[in-house]
């Protein structure tokens, strides 16, 4: 392909081209598309100069599958690693005008645009490998996967990075599957220690915990082998195990000493394990992804034996280590503002947590719809808890409609924080008004709290008598059956 491409440059006086592309792509894929945002095929992809040929290709009519029609504009001038080629007078259908291009070619989205009630038309443009956006992206990556050479080890460790264990176990069982793979101790290493966080994330604690312990017992029986970074992770990974444990002793709410001591057992290991993964970044590279995540537990840690100013200190660390790391306008950076926000206005620094989620909205606004809730739902609060009631009414509205169009929100909760915020202001008619919808919504057979609190704002305005029928009508019923259910 790159002999073509080199040949059809030097003979012909043309230095761009327009190809088109057909195809379906699925709702889940397509809402992650977004102008400015790179794109790459992992195939190679075929296109036409036609256009008209290629709308043939369109996908229409098929449930959960978005129909579009790519607009590619190539350049022979720009210097890339991803030739692409006329390949017509080679194919069976030369009338097809067919324009080959390589796989991984990695193009710029430019638009957008609904062309008709169901095709969508995507304009991208090519990059050259001299592209910023896209050397950070590189130098990003090389710093997120494991150092191995095999390639199947290699894809399985960069699915742990979108979050998809599937695809990462199943290149796992394909390195496996290669003779030899065992003799490898860096790959061996990485094998265990990627199933390790396999089985961490399907909350196999026991089987992570002795995957981890068998990576770091393999290098230091091996210290000529040695992979710092992948011992980190071990390391890492280990500290994520206990502060499960905690969480998972704290969420259970042991009222006994028994409790205490499990959480402080379990924390404790998890900042010794997390000392033993910040060792080891003194001979790794400053960028690697993994030290964002090593800060961030640490605010985990912290947070559970209660010291919070160290808690925010190592979110704040955290964060800062990830901008300079990590791209900046993914989903991730903005779920980091947002917790580094959640945890200051938890400690009422409210102005301080509103202007973390004023930097993740500008982010959230080009990605997933849920982010974009959770952000408006924390400045609500943020703003409640500074008393400015109508601020934080504007933007629980903001966080309602946008939670009208997610099947995965129960909109009780939101509706709750819209009445209590209302009843605080002294807007009593309005409070009600989202008291019911919260019930109209609510998933509880037995919603008592917010019967009450409708029962409250009855009592205020001192209509005794609606106060009475709706403690009658709702509220008794309802306090017998706890009653009979504890006995």
């Amino acid at each position: 392909l790159k002999k073509y491409h080199t040949k059809q440059h030097s003979n012909s006086a043309e230095k761009t081209l327009v190809v088109y592309r057909g195809l379906g792509l699925p709702n889940d894929e397509f809402e992650k598309l977004k102008k400015g945002y790179l794109i790459s095929f992992s195939e190679f992809l075929s296109t036409s100069r036609k256009r008209e040929l290629a709308e043939i290709y369109v996908q229409q009519g098929v449930d959960d599958i978005q129909s579009i029609l790519f607009e590619i504009e190539l350049d022979y001038t720009i210097q890339t690693s991803s030739p692409f080629a006329d390949i017509s007078e080679q194919s069976q259908f030369n009338l097809e005008e067919e324009i080959l291009l390589s796989m991984g070619s990695v193009f710029r989205i430019q638009s957008l645009n609904r062309i008709s009630e169901n095709i969508w038309n995507i304009r991208l443009s090519q990059t050259s490998d001299e592209d910023q956006q896209l050397k950070q992206l590189y130098q990003w990556l090389n710093a997120a996967i494991f150092k191995v050479n095999h390639l199947h080890t290699k894809l399985s460790s960069l699915m742990l990075f979108v979050y998809d264990y599937e695809k990462a176990e199943y290149f796992l069982k394909k390195t496996m599957a290669q003779p030899g793979y065992s003799q490898d101790i860096r790959t061996l290493g990485a094998t265990s220690s990627i199933f390790g966080e396999i089985c961490f994330h399907q909350n196999n604690y026991e089987k992570a915990e002795m995957l981890y312990q068998t990576t770091i017992e393999l290098f230091e029986k091996n210290p000529e082998k040695n992979e710092p970074s992948t011992v980190q992770r071990c390391y890492t990974g280990l500290s994520e195990i206990y502060l499960e444990k905690a969480q998972y002793m704290r969420a259970t709410r042991y009222n006994n000493i028994e409790y205490i001591y499990c959480k402080l057992e379990n924390t404790e290991q998890a900042l010794h394990y997390i000392q033993k993964a910040l060792d080891y970044t003194r001979s790794l590279p400053s960028n690697i992804p993994l030290i964002s995540r090593i800060f961030c537990n640490l605010t985990v840690t912290y947070e559970q034996s209660e010291n919070y100013s160290k808690s925010e200190f190592y979110w704040k660390k955290g964060l800062e280590h990830h901008l300079q790391s990590m791209p900046n306008n993914t989903d991730a950076t903005a779920s980091l503002f947002q917790a580094v926000a959640i945890t200051l206005a938890d400690h009422q620094k409210y102005a301080e947590s509103i202007e973390y989620l004023k930097r993740s909205l500008t982010i959230c606004k080009n990605q997933e719809q849920i982010l974009l809730f959770s952000c408006y739902k924390h400045l609500a609060t943020a703003y409640n808890g500074l008393k400015e009631f109508q601020t934080a009414d504007k933007y629980l509205q903001k966080a309602i409609e946008i939670a009208h169009t997610l099947s995965s929100i129960d909109l009780s909760p939101i509706y709750v924080d819209s009445g209590n915020n209302h009843y605080q202001a002294q807007n009593y008619q309005q409070a009600l008004l989202s008291y019911g919808k919260a019930l109209e919504f609510s998933q509880l057979h037995n919603n008592l709290s917010t019967h009450l609190k409708i029962f409250i704002v009855y009592t205020i305005q001192n209509e005794s008598t609606h106060a009475l029928n709706y403690y009658e009508h709702n509220i008794r019923s309802r306090l017998a059956e706890m009653t009979v259910n504890d006995q």
